[in-house]
């Protein structure tokens, strides 16, 4: 499904999921290539975080949660280069719906819904939906509505509901059925649009996560401008050409013995960094493809698009046994996987990986280390007592300044102090050092363990300086 669509523009897409968290490592990787995609029929609940269904590439969805019998859930998804506004103003109480407003260079901004329709809904229901219409009608932007309406299209046009649409100059533009079963055909999911020349392609791939099929379009229009993708890139030291020998040679003709002449470890480095850039320069590659999950093995792919087509040849017994396989053979990779990361209780860095993996909690709110002066933060904490008694709306008397004086000398009287941190020898040093795993990422001088396990030479006085 994630290479579906061709032709340049605005790629959307929609898919009733039929409960969306088991199904979020297959998905995730599947919606990649879109710039929008609605998920109906989630049945996520609050119980559920937001960092939970986060997706890479994808800022955190939109959500419309299962809240009572009438309603299943709705999700939408956007990725994280485009800019956005939640119009929750036009969202009706009686109308499971997200709208967006999405602004676009030399464009105006135009309005995206998803929606969902419960097949028992009333007649109140399209009453509903006009005055929702109506709102979002009196903006005056392009309207792009895309959803689960449980109206059926497929054979008999619906006269009340197209004519609903046309009250407000809106087109329903998907003619193939979206949800094929072995007994019946149905066009329940639609594509709602206020000017239909401004799509340019719509697919219906067999893609068969759930019983509904995708509705995928483009969505272009003259002199719209679209972010370009973000790129993930990573910086690391290119080893490649790196020559031991040649490198402690370079140290030893360094002129070191200016080093002691300094306090600042900035200064102090900057003797030492030229020559690591010189035999293990920094470098920045770009990663072209999101992570695949270690356990979302080969074999898995395969019979996921062998379920796909069975589902699209219309084999629906055998479909439905593939479509159990596949949910048998993730979940039993998925064990396996964790049962390998817990296995090793030493490692802590594991069992995390394996309790984020089993809440799904990967995502990382920031990736860049805080870069902070240590002078800073030591002044801070040094003078955080006195700058919150200053900032004390109600003053101490005499008296209670002596007793709170008191109760703290006599608390830390008989204390021996526990911070004094002796001068490391150059045994001392190396032996550290010696234990660090140099796989590690590096700190804001990117100088790794590895060079200071190669007994770099006076790292002794560095290290006391680090202190």
């Amino acid at each position: 499904m994630h290479q579906v669509l061709t032709k340049k523009g605005l790629h959307v897409g929609h898919l009733n999921v039929q409960y969306f968290f088991n199904k979020i490592p297959e998905l995730s990787l599947s919606i990649q290539n879109f710039d929008i995609f609605a998920i109906s029929e989630s049945h996520l609940t609050t119980s559920i975080d937001d960092d939970q269904l986060h997706i890479a590439g994808f800022h955190n969805p939109l959500r419309k949660d299962k809240s009572n019998l009438s309603s299943s859930g709705t999700l939408l998804y956007i990725k994280d280069n485009f800019i956005y506004k939640h119009r929750s103003d036009l969202e009706h109480p009686n109308i499971e719906s997200i709208w967006i407003e999405l602004n676009l260079k030399k464009s105006k901004p135009i309005l995206i819904c998803c929606i969902y329709r419960n097949p028992a809904s009333t007649k109140l229901w399209i009453d509903s939906f006009s005055e929702m219409m109506e709102s979002a009608w009196n903006n005056k932007n392009e309207i792009l509505i895309i959803g689960d309406l449980n109206i059926d299209l497929y054979k008999n046009q619906n006269k009340h509901w197209t004519d609903l649409l046309q009250t407000f100059g809106l087109r329903q533009l998907i003619k193939a059925p979206t949800r094929v079963t072995d007994k019946t055909k149905t066009l329940i999911d639609h594509l709602i649009v206020s000017d239909p020349d401004h799509v340019k392609e719509i697919k219906i791939p067999c893609y068969a996560a759930s019983d509904h099929y995708p509705v995928c379009f483009t969505w272009q229009k003259k002199d719209a401008s679209f972010p370009k993708n973000k790129h993930v890139t990573i910086t690391y030291r290119s080893f490649k050409h790196f020559n031991k020998d040649q490198f402690l040679y370079d140290l030893h003709a360094a002129p070191f013995d200016y080093i002691y002449n300094y306090s600042d470890l900035n200064l102090a480095l900057s003797i030492i960094t030229p020559i690591i850039n010189k035999h293990a320069p920094l470098k920045t590659t770009r990663v072209r493809n999101v992570d695949k999950p270690v356990w979302l093995t080969h074999e898995i792919f395969q019979l996921i698009h062998k379920r796909d087509y069975l589902k699209k040849k219309g084999d629906v017994t055998n479909y439905k046994k593939l479509r159990n396989e596949v949910k048998t053979a993730i979940r039993a990779s998925k064990r396996k996987y964790l049962e390998s990361l817990i296995s090793d209780r030493e490692n802590s860095k594991q069992i995390w990986d394996a309790i984020k993996l089993a809440n799904n909690t990967f995502h990382k709110t920031s990736s860049q280390p805080t870069q902070m002066d240590p002078d800073t933060l030591n002044h801070y904490f040094i003078n955080v007592a006195n700058n919150l008694m200053n900032n004390v709306p109600i003053s101490l008397s005499k008296n209670d300044s002596n007793c709170i004086s008191n109760f703290v000398n006599n608390q830390t009287s008989s204390c021996t102090p526990k911070c004094k941190i002796p001068f490391m020898s150059t045994c001392d040093v190396y032996k550290y050092h010696s234990n660090l795993d140099a796989s590690k990422s590096v700190g804001i001088d990117s100088v790794s363990s590895f060079f200071s396990q190669n007994r770099m030479p006076h790292f002794k006085y560095l290290s006391n300086i680090y202190i």
